[in-house]
């Protein structure tokens, strides 16, 4: 190799019979021409990406996979946490609370936590909707931001005793149908639309979500509202912000017709206090729930209504089978 027009490959170097200069017996290339050779080529280069693009094809869902498995574990150690903080309310009142979090913030080491902003544990890590705009037609609602949990207030008939163990009346052992049987909080989605009407959609059960989807009423949806909408403020007791009914599964769709957009939405009947407001989720096809013994897990969206609707009820001595 050649620097600078010199030999150093001295092992090879002899001495000139003339003139006493130095030859090299191997042919010298300049440093330019060594580095090239020393390169990758241009299909070798080709591979290489090709090669990168394979392995981040593998590895990035396996990364976002364990990122999705981590939030959906968070998620559920905060829904335990509000469970044992609703035993530890129930052991020093000898009832359990009416369902809003500021009455539990003490078991929960928040006892401060009055402002806008809820605390950490009453928010999901996988909820994409934190910075919603909350522009509001209402002047004196104040900013609040929603939790991500909400209490077990009826099936259709939300608050009445039978319906809820957040009537403000129940001991633990007054739940006939026992703690590991009825539901204490489940996810909710914040800001999701909501329905305010006076008409009367019957004392049964409705079976249907789609009887909502043209119903008059006062409308509060993303495009017209913010703090009006359903789990915007952590802190306000009523059933469309810290609540929701068993009357559809997780995750149902309930349509409401506004133009030219289909929008989902919680209804709220204000005739004879019924109300649809559904527990819904970011992780998946089912939305994480805790029950009065602090116990949590997932109910799949496929769960029979029946079934969930009794899961909800403190005394409806209903016989449960394995839930999906």
């Amino acid at each position: 190799m050649i620097l600078n027009g010199s030999c150093v490959d001295r092992a090879f170097a002899e001495t000139s019979p003339i003139g006493g200069g130095h030859f090299c017996r191997h042919a010298c290339v300049t440093p330019s021409i060594a580095l090239f050779r020393a390169g990758l080529t241009l299909v070798e280069l080709l591979v290489v990406v090709a090669i990168i693009g394979v392995l981040l094809a593998v590895l990035l869902p396996a990364v976002q996979s364990a990122r999705a498995a981590a939030n959906n574990t968070a998620c559920l150690n905060n829904l335990r946490q509000i469970g044992l903080a609703v035993q530890q309310y129930e052991l020093t009142y000898k009832k359990l609370p009416r369902g809003t979090h500021t009455q539990i913030l003490p078991y929960l080491e928040q006892k401060e936590a009055h402002g806008a902003s809820p605390p950490s544990v009453l928010l999901c890590p996988m909820e994409n909707r934190r910075d919603l705009n909350r522009t509001s037609d209402h002047p004196n609602a104040g900013f609040l931001l929603g939790s991500n949990y909400a209490y077990s207030r009826g099936r259709w008939n939300f608050d009445y005793p039978l319906e809820t163990p957040f009537s403000g009346t129940y001991r633990a052992d007054q739940v006939k149908d026992g703690l590991t049987n009825t539901l204490c909080a489940s996810e909710v989605k914040l800001g999701t639309g909501l329905l305010r009407s006076a008409t009367s959609f019957g004392a049964a059960i409705p079976g249907d979500p789609t009887i909502f989807q043209n119903a008059p009423g006062e409308r509060f949806l993303s495009s017209n509202a913010g703090i009006e909408r359903s789990h915007t403020r952590w802190n306000d007791p009523r059933i469309e912000q810290t609540g929701f009914t068993t009357t559809f599964p997780p995750n149902t769709f309930v349509p409401l017709i506004d133009g030219e957009m289909t929008h989902d939405v919680n209804v709220i009947d204000l005739s004879q206090f019924h109300a649809v407001v559904t527990a819904r989720s970011w992780h998946g096809p089912w939305v994480n729930v805790v029950f009065l013994d602090a116990r949590v897990r997932p109910i799949s969206s496929s769960i029979r209504a029946t079934e969930w609707r009794a899961l909800s009820t403190p005394m409806g001595q209903e016989v449960m089978e394995t839930l999906p």
